[in-house]
């Protein structure tokens, strides 16, 4: 039940000294953000118009794989979120267990925990556009001397109050992001900040996301996302979440790909 909820992370300590900063103009932050715009795959942005995939739900506890989740996305309506059987089928009863409470700090049921998790693996399915994401926000370019040596980082800050007064990223040679900080308006359960560390990779000439490590207070999950052409586009075939301590990693893989429409 917790694959796609909000997971532990690790704040790390940078004992890095800031030596210096320097802002630069404003029309800097928004060119750089042109660029990565433009470098990062994007399927809707490229024409995809319909996607269905689905998976097995996680084994945990009463849990089992006699249910899939089955997510519908379409460029003019808002995703679905449908229930099958192992052959596919679409449930006519819903299990005692999903209908229970979720418990701890998610409120709703079971079954609207696997939901909400259902919609969440759809932005590795369509990443959302930077230039979007950020397009209401105040942005700037900062460069920082970090032991010794110059870092360019791209602050965000929302035009509004919200959940986050604050996101940095750390941008390479390339213009790609290598850290991403979130920066909480009021900690959450005592964490003041989250951090995110991207890998992308040029993947049949397209720039995806395929791996990530989440961190914030003592513990970090690193996550990789594996990719397969379905009808000449570019989509996840499975994702991992690897734990520390030597766990097995946890993996779903989605099954049913179909977008329309193909391009070839």
């Amino acid at each position: 039940m917790r694959r796609f909820s909000s997971i532990v992370l690790w704040l790390v300590c940078v004992c890095a000294c800031v030596q210096s900063q320097e802002s630069r103009p404003k029309d800097e932050a928004d060119r750089i953000l042109d660029a990565l715009d433009a470098k990062l795959y994007s399927p809707s942005r490229s024409g995809l118009k319909e996607l269905d995939y689905d998976y097995a739900v996680s084994p945990e506890g009463v849990f089992s794989t006699k249910v899939r989740i089955g997510m519908r996305w379409a460029a003019d309506s808002r995703p679905t979120v449908r229930w099958f059987d192992v052959e596919r089928q679409p449930l006519k009863d819903i299990p005692d267990w999903l209908k229970a409470p979720a418990g701890g700090p998610t409120t709703g049921s079971v079954k609207d925990v696997f939901e909400a998790g259902g919609r969440a693996t759809l932005r590795w399915f369509l990443p959302e556009s930077p230039k979007t994401k950020y397009e209401a926000w105040r942005k700037r370019l900062e460069t920082r001397t970090v032991n010794a040596r110059p870092e360019r980082v791209l602050v965000f800050e929302p035009a509004t109050p919200g959940a986050l007064k604050r996101i940095e990223t750390a941008v390479d040679a390339r213009g790609l992001p290598w850290r991403v900080t979130y920066f909480p308006s009021k900690p959450v359960e005592g964490v003041e900040t989250v951090v995110e560390e991207p890998v992308y990779e040029e993947i049949d000439g397209k720039w995806v996301k395929t791996s990530w490590k989440e961190s914030s207070g003592v513990s970090s999950i690193q996550h990789v996302l594996t990719y397969q052409l379905v009808r000449g586009w570019l989509l996840p075939s499975a994702h991992e979440r690897l734990a520390p301590g030597g766990k097995a990693p946890d993996r779903t893989v989605f099954e049913g790909v179909t977008p329309k429409p193909p391009l070839n």
